[in-house]
């Protein structure tokens, strides 16, 4: 009895939260791959979050726009054209200014709020918050140690790429559809 109402305050939790901002996917998906555009919409009905699709199902722009302010962000495709800047040995963040301060520590019990869409190299998608409009939330310690470090290095309100090696992410296991010794791509809106 305990396990089923656990779930049903899960489950209602998960709604009420959902309901609180409309979503409008208004691509398609060809297997598990998102493409077209994908709008979120705020408590006003407001466009607040715009992410544009490759045929791929790679994400080609993020458009963020605020009460007062819009910013909008575009990525080369394919990965290889990114840019990358160093963060630690296993871990790059793509480049925006060559005197951008990246740190090489996090603190553990942060919490970070975000949105993210996960690649393996070859560009199938493996997760992707954008799409089910629930963002990722916890504390940096609980997630692979490239994702927790390279989330700290983007700051609030930015949507950045970063690139993990095998040794900062799953090492040699496998993890859903993720291959053992599998490098990841992930682009992240960090919200806060």
């Amino acid at each position: 009895m305990n396990r089923i109402y656990t779930s049903l305050c899960l489950l209602f939790l998960l709604t009420s939260y959902q309901g609180n901002a409309q979503d409008n996917y208004q691509g398609s998906f060809r297997g598990k791959k998102p493409y077209g555009t994908h709008i979120q919409f705020d408590e006003n009905g407001q466009a607040a979050l715009t992410v544009q699709y490759s045929g791929r199902g790679i994400i080609e722009s993020v458009k963020l726009r605020g009460e007062s302010t819009q910013r909008e962000f575009h990525f080369p495709q394919p990965f290889d054209s990114i840019e990358w800047k160093l963060i630690k040995k296993g871990l790059w963040i793509n480049e925006e200014a060559d005197d951008e301060i990246l740190v090489q520590k996090f603190p553990k019990k942060a919490i970070v709020r975000c949105h993210y869409a996960g690649y393996l190299l070859n560009g199938q998608s493996f997760d992707n918050s954008f799409v089910r409009t629930l963002p990722l939330q916890g504390k940096l310690g609980r997630f692979v140690p490239g994702f927790s470090l390279g989330i700290w290095n983007i700051p609030a309100g930015e949507v950045r790429v970063i690139k993990i090696a095998p040794k900062l992410a799953y090492k040699n296991r496998r993890v859903g559809i993720i291959p053992p010794h599998a490098t990841l791509i992930y682009f992240i809106y960090r919200m806060d």
